[in-house]
C-alpha cells in the first residue's frame, strides 16, 4: 500500500515515480498496488494514478473491512494471474 501523501522531491519519487519505476521492472509486474487517498484528492490524479498502474484506490480513514475484502480480491486476481502464467508457459513448452 501506497500514502498517496507521498510526495516528489528530496525524499522521494513522489507516487507518480514509484508507480512508473515499478511497472517497468518485471519483477514487480504482478504486485497490486494500492493507493490509500485523502477523500478530497481530484479525479485527475485518481484517474492518473490508475493509469500508472495502481490496482485499486481507497479513501481514507479505511475501516478494517474494506481492507480485509480488499486484500482477498487482490490475492484471487493475483492467484488467477499466476495460474494463466502458469499455463501460458506450459503451452509455450509444450509447442
Amino acid at each position: 500500500m501506497i500514502d498517496a501523501k507521498l510526495q516528489t522531491g528530496a525524499e522521494g519519487p513522489g507516487v507518480h515515480g514509484l508507480l512508473q519505476w515499478a511497472r517497468n521492472e518485471p519483477v514487480y509486474g504482478e504486485v497490486a498496488f494500492i493507493i490509500m487517498a485523502p477523500t478530497t484528492l481530484d479525479l485527475q490524479t485518481c484517474t492518473l494514478f490508475m493509469k500508472l498502474g495502481a490496482t485499486d484506490l481507497l479513501p481514507k480513514p479505511i475501516s478494517k473491512e474494506a481492507l480485509f475484502k480488499l486484500r482477498k480480491i487482490v490475492g484471487d486476481a493475483q492467484n488467477m494471474q499466476h495460474q494463466r502464467n502458469s499455463r501460458k508457459a506450459t503451452a509455450m513448452g509444450a509447442a
